[in-house]
């Protein structure tokens, strides 16, 4: 899913892109303290506030359907818990990344848990990465579909110029996986792996959090447990802090091989 140029954002209000008619919104820029180069370019588009799920989905699904002719991918953005206006309204984001300079391969294995970080704790070897997982052969893409309630709060809906959706954190400077030393560009890098590899497309995100549809994840349990490898590698607080290896193994088994809903959330 690709356009073949960047999108020209729409004007601050209520806005009307490829036919389609928006809630009032915002640019967002990026505040010069976290992007001294990052210019006065807006960034994205992003309605003033919540829009209710059911119209959020369907805003969501006509521009997902005119982002080749648009060059704007939408997502549903929401904030950090209890400060919504960060970091998209309050410009806590940083300078733009060229994803094409980093390797997706050399991204997640910088980040694997092999002992390196810490030489006295002794690696889980399910989650050493050692090569990148395989999608299934000969499966169909699923159609796109926006998952309900991505937050309590509710989420805004936010454009970004871009040529594919893997490419919004690099476009947005994105700052989620900081404290885990993980640049945009290296993210939306890793992002348009997947995107190649699975159909992975990022649907949402927030503050330090990151959605994705997947339509092409592995079923072979050989190739399953490499990706479980890569998704600790790129976000490793899903299974440190979250799910133990064995459960988020059995979470992304049982979402195949009909469309999964990736989350990642860093600390």
């Amino acid at each position: 899913m690709t356009s073949p140029g960047r999108g020209r954002l729409p004007d601050p209000g209520p806005a009307r892109v490829a036919g389609v008619d928006l809630p009032p919104g915002v640019h967002v820029r990026a505040d010069p303290a976290f992007a001294p180069s990052g210019g006065a370019e807006p960034y994205a588009w992003i309605t003033t506030g919540p829009v209710p799920d059911p119209v959020l989905d369907g805003l969501w699904r006509r521009l997902v359907a005119r982002f080749a002719e648009t060059g704007l991918w939408p997502v549903a953005a929401t904030g950090l818990a209890g400060e919504p206006d960060r970091p998209w309204l309050v410009g806590e984001l940083g300078v733009r990344e060229d994803p094409t300079g980093y390797d997706a391969a050399d991204v997640l294995a910088r980040h694997t848990d092999d002992g390196s970080f810490d030489p006295e704790a002794a690696p889980d070897p399910r989650l050493v990465l050692t090569r990148l997982a395989a999608p299934a052969p000969g499966q169909a893409q699923p159609p796109l579909q926006l998952p309900a309630s991505l937050d309590p709060a509710g989420s805004a809906l936010m454009l970004v110029p871009v040529l594919r959706p893997a490419d919004v954190p690099a476009r947005l400077g994105w700052q989620g996986p900081v404290n885990h030393d993980l640049g945009p560009g290296e993210v939306s890098a890793v992002l348009r792996s997947w995107e190649d590899r699975f159909g992975a497309v990022v649907v949402g995100i927030g503050f330090d959090t990151l959605l994705l549809q997947a339509g092409r994840a592995p079923t072979d349990p050989a190739e399953l447990d490499v990706l479980v490898a890569e998704h600790h590698a790129f976000c490793p607080d899903g299974i440190d802090q979250g799910l133990p290896v064995e459960e988020y193994r059995a979470h992304l088994a049982a979402q195949q091989p009909d469309r999964g809903i990736w989350a990642f959330w860093w600390d």
